[in-house]
């Protein structure tokens, strides 16, 4: 049998019991790296909006192009490092900007805004929920309201079961972001039938039906 080779203490080792293709500890740094960065840009995809969204984006793109910039040799590499270094100093003047301004603070029950295949953000399921908005500077209360999510997960609105059916279309202001439900436009019409959405496609399919029913369909803006 073969002697086998000695250390610098002088104790033998068998070099088969280290594997031959273990990677380099910055091979692994890597890797482990450009899993944190896609993590942190699928958390940032689906986390809910907020003023400091941007600056979030931006800083997770100054992350990529220096992690790019690691990777690559050459001219490409300083490519990279001159992105990056742009890209630092607009996260650093959209943080100042943002600490200056002092951005109203916005909490609400959470499930109110979730990300829904094809309409987009809205409920996630019915109910009642909490919306508040204080002043950045202050601290006064903006609003503090209660928002009612019916069944099709549409702003709840009561009014009458006959007459003609007014679709509301528009933005968060149509949907009454900041009031009680008793302030919304439909609610403000008792004389006809409304829907209050986030997004215009419950509306639409709302809508459809009308032309087999009785009451007549408009669109107002």
């Amino acid at each position: 049998m073969p002697r086998l080779p000695e250390s610098s203490t002088g104790r033998a080792h068998d070099r088969h019991l280290l594997p031959r293709h273990m990677p380099s500890r910055g091979t692994i740094v890597k890797i482990i790296a450009l899993f944190a960065l896609l993590s942190a840009g699928v958390h940032l995809r689906g986390s809910p909006w907020s003023p400091w969204n941007r600056f979030h984006e931006l800083s997770l793109g100054v992350a990529v192009a220096v992690y790019v910039a690691a990777v690559l040799r050459g001219r490409l590499r300083d490519a990279f490092i001159v992105v990056a270094s742009v890209g630092l100093c607009l996260t650093v003047a959209e943080a100042y900007a943002l600490v200056v301004s002092a951005p109203a603070t916005e909490t609400s029950t959470p499930g109110y805004s979730v990300l829904r295949s094809i309409v987009g953000w809205g409920p996630g399921q019915p109910g009642v929920y909490r919306a508040r908005k204080l002043d950045g500077r202050s601290g006064s209360v903006i609003y503090d309201v209660g928002y009612t999510i019916d069944a099709d997960r549409n702003r709840q609105v009561i009014s009458v079961p006959t007459g003609p059916t007014v679709a509301f279309f528009g933005d968060s202001m149509t949907f009454g972001q900041g009031l009680p439900d008793a302030d919304t436009l439909p609610r403000m019409r008792p004389d006809i039938g409304g829907v209050s959405s986030t997004s215009p496609s419950p509306v639409m399919g709302r809508s459809n039906s009308c032309g087999r029913s009785k009451p007549t369909c408009s669109e107002t803006c």
